[in-house]
């Protein structure tokens, strides 16, 4: 903790830049602020040496700045993919529908998505083809929708719906645009197979209507629901 009694500074830092693991491009990153009290640095000693050495004090600030931002990032975040893990992704969906409850326009869908006969590509190609077809298939979901990894192979993704563009030029409704991003993530899932040599690699999707009243828990056990339904549905 900072002594404030015993430090009366006015010295300018450049800002810190800490460095984090390189994510997708569709993730944004949820990071708490990070308060200079919370950095453990002894202000108060260095300045009782006579002296303020700067350089080694923003070395020190900003190590701790960066081990502070990484373990947040370790925290929120699937090591494999880059993805937002179960943590990160209940904070960004709290966050956003928050952020949207006063527009009247907002619109959210939340899709489940479980990868088809994962295992079998586990034991027919080996384990990493299996982490290989898993970050292929995190790079290529689309750009703009908060992605989650929540398991070995199911993943959870959070789209915007609300109307954009012409207000002349009729919008998809919500279900339309679920089913859009239900189709969406089976491609992806097909073309990432393709891409690594993996034949007919697929996907099972469902989804729920992002609505005032149901919790991410509800959301999610009702897209979960409808995802297995049609992951039978297409077996039969």
């Amino acid at each position: 903790m900072i002594d404030k009694q015993s430090t009366s500074l006015n010295h300018n830092f450049p800002v810190l830049t800490p460095h984090i693991s390189e994510v997708p491009d569709s993730q944004e990153r949820f990071l708490e602020p990070l308060e200079v009290d919370h950095i453990n640095v002894n202000l108060g000693h260095l300045a009782r040496e006579g002296k303020f050495p700067e350089e080694r004090l923003y070395n020190t600030v900003k190590e701790q700045a960066n081990k502070s931002i990484e373990l947040e990032y370790q925290a929120t975040h699937d090591p494999l993919t880059g993805l937002w893990n179960r943590r990160g992704f209940e904070a960004i969906y709290n966050q956003k529908i928050e952020d949207s409850k006063n527009d009247p326009e907002a619109s959210w869908v939340l899709v489940y998505v479980d990868l088809d006969k994962f295992k079998g590509v586990n034991d027919t190609y080996g384990h990493k083809m299996g982490n290989d077809l898993l970050v292929k298939i995190a790079k290529t979901f689309r750009r703009g929708d908060v992605i989650a990894r929540i398991g070995g192979d199911e993943f959870v993704v959070l789209a915007d719906t609300k109307p954009v563009g012409n207000k002349q030029r009729k919008s998809p409704t919500q279900v339309e645009a679920a089913m859009g991003l239900v189709k969406h993530v089976q491609e992806v899932a097909l073309e990432a197979g393709i891409a690594l040599g993996i034949e007919s690699q697929g996907a099972s999707a469902g989804y729920a209507i992002v609505e005032p009243g149901k919790t991410l828990d509800e959301l999610e056990a009702e897209a979960d629901q409808q995802m297995y339904m049609n992951k039978h549905a297409r077996k039969a």
